[in-house]
């Protein structure tokens, strides 16, 4: 009787590490891998029809929609983070063919949670220099989920672009209530 008590026992605690273990979120490494599986999938209609989307942090989301509603009365031109490409691929287009299959799609993670991408945009074409593109992604651990806070293209940072962007629309905005 002892024995079997002594059984259960572990058998409970192995249980109850095991699902502990499958509630433990997603790592940033993982979250990035899977969106760009989805988004390329997406690229040809496969899959969802809606577009994979990606968890931004609170400060990130802010900041973007204060740009979106600082752009609203510019709709007729380019304004607002990711209207000039695609935020995703950091480009206006890419092959027609283009998988992650193809595309040499390299993820590599970093120190300080960031996560980089590396593939070709145009792998139909000979020259492997056309069309590489290197995005990374600094996730932030917020709400018990890895998200992002931050996208960087070469070295320029979605923030960056988002900041600059709002205060020159701010400066414009300031400028034309001036008599």
């Amino acid at each position: 009787m002892h024995n079997r008590k002594w059984m259960l026992s572990v058998l409970l605690f192995f249980f109850s590490v095991a699902s502990f273990a499958t509630d433990a979120p997603d790592s940033p490494k993982k979250i990035i891998f899977d969106f760009y599986q989805k988004y390329f999938l997406y690229l040809h209609g496969e899959g969802k029809k809606t577009q994979p989307e990606l968890t931004y942090s609170k400060s990130f989301n802010e900041l973007l929609r204060r740009n979106e509603k600082l752009c609203e009365p510019y709709r007729d031109e380019v304004c607002g983070w990711g209207t000039d490409a695609d935020v995703y691929l950091n480009a206006q287009d890419h092959d027609d063919n283009l998988t992650i299959e193809n595309s040499h799609f390299t993820l590599n993670e970093a120190p300080n949670n960031v996560v980089t991408v590396s593939f070709n945009l145009f792998p139909s074409q000979k020259t492997e220099q056309n069309g590489h593109s290197v995005i990374s992604f600094k996730m932030i651990y917020e709400q018990s989920h890895w998200v992002v806070d931050d996208i960087i293209y070469d070295e320029s940072s979605a923030r960056q672009q988002m900041r600059s962007e709002n205060e020159l629309l701010t400066e414009g905005l300031k400028n034309k209530a001036r008599p």
